[in-house]
């Protein structure tokens, strides 16, 4: 059977009793769901379980609603812890120290905003708390630490970016450079292969030249010697015919 919003108090009175605080928490949250209007004490009372538990995001919501108390000094109250509950959640996101290097600097820099916040709102519920005035200046100091680092972060990275480019530039101009002399280097390689080609042409002009020549020089000389051979025909035709014409007289 469901218990009674007084039976849920009860059991988490005894759960914060052995701080048993994550039980106590969820107790409360059953008490106040089972209530007709949003009670700000049992909201405080939630948050203040939760907090304890170590869960940070059911804490602020709880503080949050315990904020909307006719009670000045129990809104001043979760108010106050609101704030602490901020600041925790800024100093995790930082990694909880101003110079943890963590992703999430934006995130915490927006939690220790409203964990100032929350300090002023505590204050004008009740200006003699000093406590929270001490905690309101240390999450000021701790905002301007984060915003530091965000600046100190951005200019990194916009060292790394611009390092990059100069990189890219850097790759793309010794790329085409090396194109550039492949290109030279094809071109010397085609001229030489031309110069090559052009040699051989004009050897092999030569060696027909030179074939050419001795052809005819052979064709002469066989010319010549037929000439040769036609003079001692005619001479022994001509010694034939005289002895012929002697031997008749």
């Amino acid at each position: 059977p469901q218990r009674s919003i007084r039976q849920e108090i009860r059991v988490a009175e005894d759960a914060a009793s052995q701080q048993k605080w994550a039980e106590a928490a969820d107790a409360l949250a059953r008490a106040q769901q089972q209530s007709e209007m949003p009670n700000p004490v049992l909201s405080y009372d939630q948050a203040v379980a939760a907090y304890r538990a170590g869960d940070l995001e059911q804490a602020a919501a709880a503080f949050e609603q315990a904020m909307n108390s006719n009670d000045p000094s129990l809104a001043g109250a979760a108010a106050y812890n609101l704030g602490n509950t901020a600041y925790q959640l800024a100093s995790q996101a930082s990694g909880g120290s101003p110079d943890g290097g963590q992703p999430a600097l934006q995130d915490a820099a927006d939690r220790f905003r409203q964990a100032l916040q929350h300090y002023r709102s505590a204050l004008a519920n009740n200006p003699g708390d000093q406590e929270a005035r001490a905690n309101g200046e240390l999450a000021w100091r701790r905002l301007q630490e984060v915003e530091k680092q965000q600046q100190e972060q951005q200019q990194q990275q916009d060292q790394q970016q611009q390092q990059s480019d100069e990189q890219q530039q850097s790759d793309e101009q010794q790329q085409q450079d090396q194109q550039q002399q492949s290109g030279e280097q094809e071109q010397q390689q085609d001229q030489q292969q031309q110069s090559g080609e052009q040699q051989q042409e004009q050897q092999q002009s030569g060696e027909q030249q030179q074939q050419d020549q001795q052809e005819q020089s052979g064709e002469q000389q066989q010319d010549q010697q037929q000439s040769g051979e036609q003079q001692q025909d005619q001479q022994e035709q001509s010694g034939e015919q005289q002895q012929q014409d002697q031997q008749q007289q």
